[in-house]
């Protein structure tokens, strides 16, 4: 009941996807500033550069601010479908396919949204 209220917090994301037989995941929060940024451009980049189809391929899930990219609603999870890094932009395969499809976004913008504190979760 709590989750259909108020939601989860990625840690708590973090730990029911840990349970899933066979896979290995790793929570990050988000670190503020400048370095933040830098660890996030590389997380990025590391979790789009192997692709999904090779053995041990990783998957980004990102815990966002729906409001920061102008979208109703307030914090989500998505996870990264690419990064076109010549384009400078984040596909983001919107769970909520009812709501938003997938969509591209500026990677500084989607940074922001990342980096945006939701005090409920």
């Amino acid at each position: 009941q709590r989750v259909a209220s108020s939601g989860i917090t990625l840690e708590e994301l973090g730990a029911i996807v840990a349970e899933v037989p066979g896979l290995q995941t790793q929570t990050v929060l988000c670190k503020e500033g400048a370095e933040g940024e830098v660890a996030f451009l590389d997380a990025l980049g590391a979790a789009t550069s192997g692709g999904l189809h090779q053995a041990g391929g990783a998957v980004m899930v990102l815990n966002f601010s729906r409001a920061t990219l102008g979208q109703t609603g307030s914090g989500h999870f998505s996870p990264v479908g690419a990064w076109h890094k010549a384009r400078d932009l984040v596909l983001l395969l919107d769970t909520a396919r009812f709501k938003y499809p997938a969509f591209w976004g500026p990677t500084a913008r989607i940074w922001r949204s990342v980096s945006t504190r939701d005090d409920q979760t």
